[in-house]
């Protein structure tokens, strides 16, 4: 892995990105399918005058001299980037799992996972990610450096571990029981599964220590990172919802 991150290799991968076609959705029209631009009309800087003191205007993505203004804009926002998460301000999330992808070897060691960890707990379905497949998360996650990772306190949490111990998972309908993300809790679990007023099901697996990818503490979840074919005697959990 580099000794130091090549920020402008990562800004040239970012501009390359930005110029790849806008899908406008088929549905809803003012949602935009692109690795920046998520609106049909997007705001961008202008002349502040009485009119208009806040100096924004809205711009069509369907209108190419506006286009044109609006990817102008979005250099600028990668131009500015200093340092290697400050990407993830001006990407749009569900393109955060390729982009990684593209740049995670223009990284160093400890930007590769600082950037991994954050990629993976801001992504609202990263098992589901269309451009990165499990076998390539498990492979991202052994390359991760859990000095970086972890606190004082995450590393005493996995030293009382024993070495094998139950994980659980709460699925709701549109999640998968064949995933990376798993809870020590199982009231975590059980929560994800009943949340928004859902009653989904909770399994739970015996898992090695020595599987473990990664022990996430960072959102109160206490989430392990495993591979899911490494789990051992997967079974539903009954549970009682609470009123």
């Amino acid at each position: 892995m580099r000794t130091n991150t090549d920020i402008e290799g990562i800004k040239r991968v970012a501009k390359l990105l930005l110029e790849m076609p806008i899908e406008v959705d088929k549905k809803f029209e003012f949602i935009c399918h692109h690795p920046f631009i998520k609106d049909t009309y997007t705001p961008v800087p202008c002349e502040k005058t009485e009119s208009n003191p806040a100096g924004m205007e809205m711009l069509d993505v369907r209108d190419q001299d506006s286009l044109e203004r609006i990817k102008s804009f979005y250099i600028k926002g990668i131009d500015s980037c200093k340092k290697a998460l400050d990407f993830f301000i001006v990407i749009n999330k569900p393109y955060s799992g390729v982009f990684f992808k593209l740049i995670k070897d223009l990284l160093n060691r400890k930007d590769y996972t600082d950037m991994l960890e954050t990629l993976w707990t801001m992504m609202e379905y990263p098992n589901k990610d269309v451009n990165v497949t499990q076998r390539e998360w498990v492979s991202y996650w052994k390359k991760a450096d859990l000095d970086y990772l972890y606190s004082f306190e995450d590393k005493k949490k996995l030293d009382s571990l024993p070495d094998e111990f139950y994980v659980y998972r709460g699925l709701m309908e549109r999640a998968d029981l064949k995933a990376l993300s798993w809870t020590l809790s199982l009231d975590k679990a059980i929560w994800f599964a009943t949340r928004w007023n859902n009653k989904g099901k909770v399994y739970r697996g015996l898992c090695k220590k020595e599987d473990i990818l990664a022990y996430l503490s960072c959102r109160n979840e206490e989430e392990i990172v495993v591979d899911w074919h490494d789990l051992e005697n997967i079974e539903e959990v009954m549970y009682e919802k609470e009123n």
